[in-house]
């Protein structure tokens, strides 16, 4: 049933049109849009997508958790609001329940690169490193310039010490990215345990040009510098 107000009717797809307006620069406005829209048509599935989104954007993980546990419920084969629901559930440390919906999403979409990079990065929060480096495979595989796979591969691979499969992926991550001050600090890193000093304090220097606040830069800075000094 859509309000009506000085003789104009406002439908749900009016509230959400003007919510959209607010995404990416008044959130909480937004979410009132979406919740007007919501209260007119509580199946508005779309209403609720889109508020869990906004709340997503402001740290707000279980609200947008219950929205897009809401999208499932009213269209079980819903593959973005299974993945979204699991980037929240990342977000709030729960892996089981966050790989439980990266897996279902890609069921519904085998090809859906993000949700592998997603279940991926659970696997790595609870040190299955191998199986998070299938899955950064998989999802490399689907999209050959997925940019955070390969560093997140990179992450897994310097994980179990296969520096060379690392550095490979960093540099991949570098090349889509030159401005993936992770991905040089991290290169830096794993050249430093292949005994590549000069290597290693390159990339530990641009990765502090591009990301100043860097951790550790001086204490890493310094180490390297010394050792060069002692070859």
């Amino acid at each position: 049933m859509a309000e009506e107000t000085s003789g104009e009717i406002f439908t749900p797809d009016y509230y959400i049109r003007r919510g959209l307006q607010y995404v990416g620069n008044n959130e909480q406005e937004a979410i009132r849009n979406f919740t007007l829209a919501i209260n007119i048509d509580p199946k508005n599935a779309d209403a609720y997508f889109l508020r869990g989104d906004s709340f997503f954007s402001l740290g707000k993980y279980d609200e947008a958790v219950k929205d897009f546990g809401k999208v499932i419920e009213l269209n079980s084969k819903d593959a973005a609001a299974y993945y979204n629901r699991a980037l929240a559930y990342y977000e709030l440390g729960k892996f089981d329940e966050a790989i439980r919906d990266a897996t279902r999403a890609i069921e519904i979409v085998p090809s859906y690169a993000y949700a592998y990079c997603c279940r991926g990065n659970c696997y790595y929060k609870q040190e299955k490193f191998s199986k998070a480096i299938q899955d950064y495979s998989k999802a490399i595989e689907i999209d050959p310039n997925y940019h955070e796979a390969y560093r997140n591969r990179g992450n897994a691979y310097y994980q179990t010490e296969k520096y060379s499969k690392a550095i490979a992926d960093y540099t991949k991550a570098i090349l889509l990215d030159p401005k993936d001050a992770a991905s040089y600090h991290n290169r830096g890193k794993a050249k430093y345990f292949m005994g590549d000093l000069a290597g290693a304090k390159e990339d530990i220097e641009l990765a502090h040009q591009l990301y100043p606040p860097l951790p550790d830069f001086e204490t890493i800075s310094n180490h390297l510098l010394l050792m060069l000094k002692k070859k």
